[in-house]
């Protein structure tokens, strides 16, 4: 398991080269994926109620332990420099969220489907079936645990824990969810 230490928060994080939402796919970088382009290019800060709940839900997050503090300080720091955002959830067919950092130098940067803002503060649905290695999984998937598997993400994660492709390392510690 991660410890507080060993989790990327970087200062200069901001010093990145984002996609050119002014121009088409075809005539960006091509080491910026189509899935990237385009939930980030139709992505936007947060704002009024939603603003509100993106910032509990990091509160919560913060307040359960030390590793999930530090989570929810990397997510704060991307939210107050417009890289923590959301888009709408007909950008992308079945994207949920997207964290990482550009592959051309870009920033870190988190977005997470308009879908968990609006239905799943407050809510939970089960995400079920079978991990890469075989093994049923069943989670009870909230705002709070997209928030955290996308920063972990953000934060160099890149993987999935247990071929599940709901589990980041600290998802299930971070939102008190199985």
């Amino acid at each position: 398991m991660d410890t507080a230490e060993n989790l990327k928060l970087e200062d200069d994080i901001y010093k990145h080269r984002d996609p050119d939402c002014t121009k088409p796919y075809s005539n960006q970088d091509p080491s910026i994926r189509f899935k990237d382009y385009t939930i980030w290019c139709s992505s936007k800060e947060y704002a009024g109620t939603r603003l509100v709940t993106i910032t509990n839900a990091l509160q919560r997050i913060k307040n359960r332990n030390p590793i999930c503090s530090t989570i929810a300080d990397f997510g704060t720091s991307l939210l107050n420099n417009g890289r923590l955002r959301e888009f709408p959830s007909s950008a992308y067919n079945s994207s949920g969220g997207l964290g990482g950092e550009f592959a051309n130098g870009g920033g870190a940067f988190a977005v997470i489907s308009e879908v968990y803002l609006d239905s799943y503060s407050n809510a939970t649905f089960n995400a079920s079936g079978i991990n890469s290695l075989g093994n049923v999984y069943s989670h009870d998937i909230n705002l709070e645990w997209a928030l955290v598997h996308e920063l972990e993400h953000a934060m160099g994660e890149e993987g999935h824990s247990e071929g599940d492709p709901w589990l980041t390392p600290n998802a299930q510690l971070c939102t008190g969810n199985n």
